[in-house]
């Protein structure tokens, strides 16, 4: 009879060995797991103390302007056209720096925010967005349905998708643009946030999503560079995809997957 001691020895060898790798290897998803949570820890700790020492000059940048404006506004000849452009000039980078403060915070919140994920009527909550957007801006909403989701951090990033539709659509004549569901990927529905706006050049299509990302002049569109940043956040913490396709003056659409919910 074959002797099979040799082979149980070589068997448990084999088994300790690989116990050892998986405990290693465990080990090591787990550091850099609390590397990584300690990270955005202090992101958040950095994004909080950098917001609390700016907002208190930028209060008062934006305060003194405006008693100064009043001030020589009551003195005849104090005041010329050069003056207030100067003031304007102030008091509207005071406030783009504020929006550019709330819109970094926002994107630092949403790495460790906790997601609390129900069933989300997106017909019903692009309805409610449009109202937020400019009369002129001409929005098509098709049949969405449902998906699984957390409501607020959903509903700011469609926001954040709409504005950049109506904004980037806002140079057209008849500035338009539409929210539908456009079929499946991965077992999750791919919906379509499009606008008829100038569009981009579709070589920077993945850049879109990142942080002071910029495809136009500061001085033709407002923003701080951070809206999409926040979308992609959003959709990728909903473990769903997005991605963007444009050409120059034919618009732009954004793509992103969610888990939809099926009717009963």
């Amino acid at each position: 009879m074959t002797n099979l001691r040799p082979l149980h020895a070589v068997t448990r060898a084999w088994r300790n060995r690989q116990g050892l790798l998986r405990a290693d290897l465990e080990g090591q998803v787990e550091a850099r797991t609390l590397q990584l949570r300690e990270a955005n820890r202090e992101l958040q700790e950095f994004a909080y103390t950098v917001s609390h020492d700016l907002r208190a000059p930028l209060r008062h940048l934006e305060g003194f302007a405006e008693l100064l404006s009043r001030n020589l506004e009551g003195k005849p000849g104090a005041l010329d056209d050069k003056g207030r452009h100067y003031l304007n000039r102030i008091t509207g980078a005071s406030r783009a720096m504020g929006s550019l403060i709330d819109d970094l915070l926002t994107f630092s919140r949403l790495a460790n925010q906790e997601m609390h994920a129900t069933t989300v009527d997106l017909d019903r909550m692009f309805n409610s967005l449009r109202e937020q957007l400019p009369p002129e801006f001409s929005l098509e909403i098709g049949a969405l349905g449902k998906v699984k989701g957390d409501p607020s951090q959903l509903r700011q990033a469609f926001l954040e998708l709409l504005t950049n539709a109506q904004k980037f659509s806002a140079p057209k004549p008849a500035p338009q643009g539409w929210v539908h569901q456009v079929g499946r990927r991965q077992e999750r529905t791919i919906f379509e946030v499009g606008d008829n706006g100038v569009g981009f050049d579709p070589a920077f299509a993945d850049k879109i999503f990142g942080v002071f990302q910029r495809l136009h002049p500061r001085e033709d569109f407002e923003g701080t560079g951070i809206g999409l940043a926040i979308v992609a956040r959003v959709i990728q913490h909903h473990g769903g995809d997005v991605w963007a396709e444009s050409q120059p003056g034919e618009g732009a659409r954004i793509f992103f997957t969610l888990e939809s919910v099926e009717e009963a």
